[in-house]
């Protein structure tokens, strides 16, 4: 019979330099989880051991830009001591939001806005996605350690005031609390220093079995689970063995997704003139996954167009004065392609360039300044005039796109897409406020916190891609720690399709250790000009956590390989030291049993699975 204790949650806390390789307490305070199945003995951490929440910022909060104009940057927030615990329907997170600057060994803290005599709930099914279930005032003091336990309809929460004084209280609605008092009750916080980068256990959970398998589904990284091989293959005799067997075979995935993966299959000497039967063997083909593909190029997009795949990025070196553009038969020769300016910028640099079919026309969108307008950088766009897209002269000028009464999209913008839903052409891209990193504020000192990226969409008519037709709406911002432990930024936004969804990965924080891929999606009949109808990921899809010789994953795009299967690029931030800029490279793209896009897998082929074999039969 199985001990119903078997299977235990627990979360903690760490240092924050699992994800970003130096220690960011935005990071390490947050919650981290770990699973056991045999009672706590060994845990093993979730999400390859980085948060799986992270807290938001408070963007009721103001701020000042470089100009004196007030904008809403938000107050950064972390989590301490986020303690997990059973609700009537599901599971809940108990903690303290705090701002934190410095090192976590530092303990410098913001006083007055840490532990403020106030909890906040969070409430969740599975440990992936959280509703907000507000704050709890429980004391005109600050307060550490929060608890929370369910009983018969109640809940009774703990927590230690700055007196040092246990105290806890009875709610029934986790909104409203009575009965505050003291307790000689004491916690036991787990023993969470396995999991290293300083980590501290907070607290222990117990759960069953499909609870743990599903929450195992969800926050490990999927795996391979098994391969469907036909148990036999009948062909005529003198058919050609080749042609009968499977070019690709359906494998499963741990997170209930499914993938075909190419399979060589070895022949020699089989021959089918008579009839028999043969058992053929063969090895599937791991995906390739070349993290030096392209050196020096960033932010990139690879475009399949009339046949042959285009790959436009920022070029590091040179200034990024030039935009270059190169085509190959297939993308494995891409590395090897010569490459063509099609524009050089009359204001540098020139960022981002994006080559996007566009009502059946190409046109490249891209980065570059516009001094009439007080802009570093500002989004354009280039019009093909012809069929030959080397060729500079096939392009038009970049043009400034414009709002709808021909005024400018903002002071600074940048990294522009573009998608079509629905028969409706869309722009997506940041609007940057503030002062930009390395500008001195009035005390003299480099402060690299008093800008914000956001994400803003618009729509506009193709025969007119230079002006919009809508107004601009903000789509979404960086909100949770992991977009704020270096740079408040969202930026490079790109859509992928899939299944009748809509999805825009975002990179997010800056280039360098932090950098990362976060996730939008659009409900089922959204409108993609609606905010309400996105909903957003609170953890990033890909991080340096998932890929360790690649750090810094961020800025990406979407193109189908000659199978039709999604492939993501990106670019990292290259070696520190080696004389490379940043780097682009590529991987495959997963779906997970709820379709959404999964990024982080480094192996689609378990070795159990590599080898396989099918018996043929000749009639």
């Amino acid at each position: 019979m199985e001990n119903k204790n078997s299977y235990r949650l627990m979360s903690y806390i760490t240092d924050g330099s699992e994800y970003h390789g130096d220690r960011r307490v935005y990071i390490g305070y947050s919650l981290h989880l770990a699973a056991s199945a045999d009672g706590g003995k060994t845990y093993t951490p979730l999400n390859c051991g980085a948060p799986v929440f992270y807290e938001a910022a408070d963007f009721e909060e103001k701020g000042v830009d470089a100009d004196g104009d007030e904008w809403c940057c938000g107050y950064d927030k972390c989590t301490m001591d986020p303690y997990i615990f059973r609700t009537a329907d599901g599971f809940g997170v108990i903690l303290t939001r705090t701002s934190i600057i410095g090192k976590m060994d530092s303990g410098r803290v913001r006083e007055g806005d840490i532990y403020d005599g106030c909890v906040q709930l969070y409430f969740t099914k599975d440990f992936d996605r959280y509703e907000n279930g507000g704050r709890i005032r429980l004391s005109d003091k600050k307060i550490y350690d929060p608890s929370c336990e369910y009983s018969d309809g109640a809940y009774l929460i703990g927590f230690t005031d700055s007196d040092g004084n246990r105290m806890e209280a009875v709610t029934a609605d986790l909104k409203t609390v009575s009965d505050i008092k003291k307790t000689d009750k004491k916690i036991t916080k787990p023993d969470a220093s396995m999991f290293g980068h300083e980590a501290e256990g907070i607290s222990e959970l117990d759960i069953n079995r499909d609870e743990y398998d599903l929450i195992c589904r969800k926050l490990i990284t999927a795996y391979n689970t098994g391969v469907e091989i036909p148990e036999s293959i009948e062909i005529k005799a003198g058919d050609d063995i080749n042609k009968a067997l499977p070019r690709r075979l359906r494998n499963f995935y741990s997170d209930g997704g499914e993938q075909y993966i190419d399979v060589k299959w070895d022949t020699e000497g089989i021959s089918t003139a008579a009839p028999g039967e043969y058992i053929i063997k063969g090895v599937q083909q791991e995906p390739v996954r070349d993290k030096d593909f392209i050196p020096d190029r960033a932010d990139p997009v690879v475009t399949k167009y009339n046949g042959k795949y285009y790959f436009i990025a920022t070029w590091d070196k040179e200034g990024q004065n030039y935009c270059y553009i190169s085509a190959a038969d297939s993308i494995e020769k891409l590395p090897e392609a010569e490459w063509h300016v099609i524009a050089k910028a009359k204001n540098p640099p020139i960022w981002a360039p994006e080559l996007h079919i566009i009502d059946g026309k190409p046109m490249v969108l891209c980065s570059t300044g516009v001094p009439e307008y007080g802009a570093f950088v500002y989004s354009h766009v280039m019009e093909a005039t012809g069929d030959d897209l080397l060729n500079i002269n096939c392009w038009s000028e970049p043009r400034p796109i414009k709002r709808a009464d021909g005024s400018p999209l903002g002071k600074f913008t940048l990294d522009m897409t573009y998608f079509e839903w629905n028969g409706r052409h869309y722009y997506m891209f940041p609007i940057c406020k503030g002062k930009m990193n390395g500008e001195k504020n009035e005390e003299g000192y480099v402060d690299n916190f008093t800008w914000i990226s956001d994400i803003y969409i618009a729509e506009f008519d193709p025969s007119r891609p230079d002006r919009l037709i809508s107004d601009t709406v903000l789509i979404t911002r960086p909100t949770y720690s992991y977009e704020r432990a270096n740079t408040h930024v969202d930026e490079g936004p790109f859509a992928l399709k899939h299944d009748g969804r809509l999805f825009v990965t975002i990179a997010v924080n800056e280039v360098g250790d932090g950098y990362g891929i976060k996730l939008l999606g659009l409900k089922k009949n959204g409108d993609p000009m609606n905010p309400d109808d996105w909903y957003e990921k609170q953890r990033p899809l890909l991080s340096r956590a998932d890929c360790w010789e690649e750090p810094g994953p961020g800025h990406s795009s979407f193109v189908k390989d000659d199978n039709g299967d999604d492939l993501l690029f990106y670019h990292w931030k290259g070696y520190v030291g080696g004389g490379l800029g940043r780097i682009t490279t590529y991987r495959l793209v997963h779906y997970n049993a709820e379709g959404e896009p999964v990024l982080n897998i480094n192996k689609f082929v378990d070795d159990k699975f590599k080898n396989v074999s099918v018996k043929v039969i000749v009639k």
